[in-house]
C-alpha cells in the first residue's frame, strides 16, 4: 500500500478522522520544510538575534493561551522573528504575531504557525 492510498482510505473513514489526517499532514509538511537550516539566511549579530529569541519567548510565557500544548518555535535572524508549529486556534496564532511584533529589536514578523482544528 503506498502512501497516497493509505491517507485515502483514512481520510474516507469518517469527517473527524478525516479532519485530524488532513491537519496531521499538514503539521508534518510544515515540520519537514522548516527542519533545515538551509532555508534560513546566516544571522549578521547571533547575540542579538538570540537575545531577541530569548525576549519572544519569556513573553509567550506571559501569555498562558500561548503555552503548552500549543508547540511554538521561534527563531530570529537580522531582527525577523520566524514563527513555527502548531496552536489550536487561529486567535492564539494571531495572538503570537501579536506579542512577537511587541518585543524590541523585532524588525518583522514571519508567521508560520498552523492551527490544528
Amino acid at each position: 500500500m503506498n502512501s497516497s492510498t493509505a491517507i485515502n482510505a483514512l481520510v474516507s473513514k469518517s469527517p473527524a478522522t478525516a479532519k485530524r489526517t488532513r491537519a496531521l499532514f499538514a503539521a508534518l509538511t510544515l515540520a519537514s520544510a522548516l527542519s533545515g537550516c538551509a532555508i534560513f539566511p546566516h544571522s549578521s549579530n547571533a547575540p542579538v538575534d538570540q537575545k531577541i529569541t530569548d525576549n519572544v519567548e519569556r513573553r509567550f510565557g506571559q501569555f498562558g493561551e500561548l503555552e503548552a500544548p500549543n508547540l511554538i518555535g521561534v527563531r530570529t535572524i537580522n531582527g525577523v522573528v520566524y514563527l513555527h508549529g502548531i496552536v489550536a486556534t487561529g486567535l492564539q496564532r494571531a495572538d503570537a504575531e501579536s506579542v512577537a511584533n511587541g518585543v524590541i529589536g523585532v524588525e518583522k514578523v514571519i508567521n508560520s504557525i498552523g492551527i490544528a482544528h
